[in-house]
Parts: C-alpha cells; structure tokens; sequence
C-alpha cells in the first residue's frame, strides 16, 4: 500500500506492507490569515501565560531565537524580525532551527 506523507519540501510515498493497519492523520483546511504580520506582531506582544519578549529581554545582553524546521509552515522570517530589536547587536543574537 503507497501512503503520501506531507515531509520536507517535497513529500515522500511510503511503501507499507498490505497488512498494516494505516492511520494518516491530516490536518483540517485554515483559512489563511488576512494579516499574517499583524498576528504575529499581536502574538509577540501579548504571549499566552507569559509576559512579552520586550519585557522577558528587558537588562539581557544575548538573545536566542528558536525556530521551527522548514517541514512546518511557520513565518521564521516575520518571526525574527518582530522578535528582534535594534538594541540588542547582532553578534550577540542567535537563531537556532
């Protein structure tokens, strides 16, 4: 039995045995954001059951950016742009995927 798995840029085909029993669990359609910078902007200043990166990074000299890998479907440009802020330099951020 050919399974199509949603993996990487691409997708892959799976070969399994005609016995397995197959489950492939889909995710339901979204509609696209209207704003997507906007929600990201929103989501970074007011965190669920957290204070906002401005004042979690408040006095701090590094900051780290973690990022989901590209398999997910996830803003990491528009993400590290909000979350960066001209204060901290450069040198002292990393962005780890």
């Amino acid at each position: 039995m050919k399974v199509d798995l949603l993996y990487g840029r691409d997708g892959i085909t799976v070969d399994l045995p005609h016995e397995a029993r197959v489950t492939v669990i889909r995710k339901h359609p979204m509609i696209p954001l209207a704003d997507p910078l906007a929600e990201v902007k929103k989501a970074i200043e007011t965190p669920v059951q957290s204070d906002p990166l401005a004042k979690l990074g408040r006095g701090k000299k590094n900051v780290c950016i973690l990022i989901c890998d590209v398999t997910r479907p996830v803003p990491n440009g528009t993400i590290c742009r909000l979350s960066w802020t001209p204060s901290v330099p450069l040198a002292f951020l990393r962005i780890i995927s």
